[in-house]
C-alpha cells in the first residue's frame, strides 16, 4: 500500500527522518496485511538498513533503472510506499520482515514485499490523490512477480509472501488472495517468456543433480546452477558448461566460495542464506535452493 500523509503526520515523519532515527511513526501504513500479527517493542533492522538498500538496488537494477528511493525501517504494520516532500520512500517494519523470512524459510518473501512497494512508485500510484485501490494493488503485485522472476526466483518463491499473509476475501482496498496470486503469476510468466528464449533460467529446466540456482545482479537474465558434485555450471541449448566449483571456506558467515575456472581471483563467497558477495563484501547475486 502507499500512504496519504496529512500535514501534521507529514511534519512529524519528516522531523523523525531528519533526526536519523529508525523509530519512525506513520499512521495507516499497512499493505492489506493484518497489523495485529506483529508487536513493536523495539525497532530492529532488516538485518540492517544497508541490506534493505542493497535489495532495493537489485530490484531497480534488473529494470535498468537507478535507485532513487530511500528505504528505511519504520513503525508501520508491514511495508508502505510514500512520497514525503519530493523524496520517495519505501518503509518497512523490521519485525514483520524477520517474521516472514522465518516462516517462509527464504529471503524471496521479504524481497517481494519491497518489490511490491517499489511497484507502487514506478506505476505512479503515489502521485495520485486517492489511497490504495484493488486495481493498483494488482499492478504492484504483477510488478513484483516480474521483477522476482528476473532476479531468479521461482513462481512459488515469488508468491510466498502472499501465500502467507494475503486476505483470502480481500477488502475495500485490496483484492482477494487468489487474484493477487494470479497477478504475481502473470508478471512472473511475462518475464519468464522473455528470459527463456536466450538462456535456461527456470528451476523447471534445471539439471537433475542441481542443488541451487544462481543469479548475478550484473547478468539478471542468466541463471547458473550448483550441482551435487559442487560444480558451478551454465546450461545453454541443452549443454552443460562447467564454469567453476564450490568449495568449503571455513567461515561461519560465508561457509562456501565459488571459484571460477581459469581465474586467479579469490572467487565469490556464499552465505548460509545464499547471498553472494565479493571479497570486499559487495553483494553481487543470490543462490536459491531448488525444491526436489
Amino acid at each position: 500500500m502507499y500512504l496519504k500523509i496529512g500535514l501534521l503526520s507529514f511534519a512529524l515523519l519528516l522531523s523523525s527522518l531528519h533526526a536519523h532515527t529508525q523509530d519512525v511513526i506513520v499512521p495507516d501504513a499497512s499493505c492489506g496485511l493484518p497489523d495485529t500479527l506483529f508487536q513493536l517493542p523495539s525497532m530492529l533492522a532488516f538485518a540492517s538498513d544497508q541490506e534493505a538498500r542493497d535489495v532495493m538496488e537489485r530490484i531497480v537494477e534488473v529494470m535498468g533503472l537507478r535507485a532513487n528511493f530511500v528505504v528505511q525501517a519504520a513503525r508501520v504494520p508491514n511495508a508502505a510506499a510514500a512520497i514525503i516532500g519530493t523524496q520517495r520512500y519505501v518503509l518497512y517494519n523490521p519485525n514483520f520482515i524477520s517474521e516472514m523470512r522465518m516462516n517462509s524459510r527464504h529471503d524471496w518473501s521479504a524481497i517481494s514485499v519491497l518489490a511490491h512497494e517499489i511497484g507502487h512508485h514506478l506505476n505512479g500510484h503515489t502521485l495520485q490523490i486517492s489511497g490504495s485501490r484493488p486495481a493498483m494493488e494488482l499492478e504492484a503485485d504483477e510488478f513484483s512477480g516480474f521483477v522476482l522472476r528476473k532476479m531468479g526466483a521461482t513462481l512459488t518463491e515469488a508468491q510466498s509472501a502472499l501465500q502467507l499473509l494475503a486476505n483470502p476475501y480481500g477488502s475495500l482496498t485490496h483484492p482477494p488472495a487468489k487474484d493477487r496470486l494470479r497477478a504475481v503469476e502473470a508478471g512472473w510468466m511475462r518475464a519468464d517468456n522473455y528470459l527463456k528464449d536466450n538462456f535456461v533460467s527456470v528451476a523447471t529446466y534445471a539439471p537433475e543433480d542441481a542443488l541451487y540456482q544462481v543469479s548475478f545482479d550484473k547478468n539478471p537474465g542468466r541463471i547458473y546452477f550448483l550441482t551435487q558434485d559442487y560444480s558451478f555450471i551454465a546450461v545453454k541449448e541443452g549443454n552443460r558448461v562447467k564454469m567453476g566449483t564450490m568449495q568449503p571456506n571455513g567461515s561461519a558467515s560465508y561457509p562456501f566460495v565459488i571459484r571460477f575456472q581459469g581465474s586467479e581471483d579469490n572467487g565469490i563467497y556464499m552465505s548460509r542464506n545464499g547471498k553472494l558477495v565479493t571479497p570486499s563484501g559487495k553483494t553481487v547475486g543470490w543462490a536459491s535452493a531448488l525444491q526436489k
